[in-house]
């Protein structure tokens, strides 16, 4: 694949356009998808396993890992 091609199919892609968050509060978390195991969360502790869907609202970035799963998957902003 050419270079020219490249650009091209990463500017076609839906995530390559970014939202501006100039001025704007963020609150972050991260998600993923692989078993709670005892002493994996912040300081040894257990962090809570919790579907997707179920994240409050209030954090308005989420950081999403895949451990298991078939295929890479797409998300659009």
């Amino acid at each position: 694949m050419s270079t020219n091609n490249i650009i091209n199919a990463v500017a076609a892609d839906d995530a390559a356009i970014m939202p501006s968050i100039a001025n704007k509060k963020i609150l972050m978390g991260f998600w993923h998808n692989w078993a709670a195991g005892a002493s994996d969360g912040y300081q040894q502790g257990q962090f809570a396993n919790m579907n997707l869907t179920d994240i409050p609202a209030e954090y308005n970035v989420v950081a999403v890992a895949f451990m298991k799963g078939q295929g890479i998957p797409t998300f659009k902003p």
